[in-house]
C-alpha cells in the first residue's frame, strides 16, 4: 500500500526590507567620510541597528529588516550593508 506524502508549506519568504528607514540609514551613512567609531556608535545607539559576531569570524549588521554579512570586523559589515542598502533603493527607484 502506498502512503502520500504529507505535502510540506511552502518556506516563507523573508520580510521585505524597510525602505523608508534605508534611506534614512543611508543619508546618516553619508555624513560621515569614512566608517568611524562615531557611526558605528550612532547607527547601533541612536538608529537601532544591531550587530552580531558567529563563532566563524562572520560580523553581521542589522537595520530596517535587511542584514548583510562580512567577514571581518563591524565596519566592514556596516560597509557592506551601506551598499546593499543603496542598491536596493536603487532598484525600488529611490536613487540616493
Amino acid at each position: 500500500m502506498t502512503t502520500n506524502p504529507t505535502p510540506q508549506a511552502a518556506p516563507k519568504a523573508p520580510p521585505k526590507p524597510d525602505l523608508d528607514v534605508l534611506e534614512r540609514l543611508v543619508w546618516v551613512m553619508a555624513d560621515y567620510p569614512t566608517v568611524n567609531a562615531d557611526m558605528l556608535r550612532r547607527l547601533e545607539i541612536e538608529e537601532g541597528m544591531k550587530f552580531r559576531e558567529t563563532s566563524q569570524g562572520r560580523t553581521y549588521a542589522k537595520a530596517g529588516r535587511l542584514e548583510v554579512g562580512a567577514r571581518g570586523s563591524r565596519d566592514l559589515a556596516a560597509t557592506n550593508w551601506g551598499n546593499a542598502a543603496r542598491r536596493l533603493l536603487r532598484q525600488e527607484g529611490r536613487a540616493v
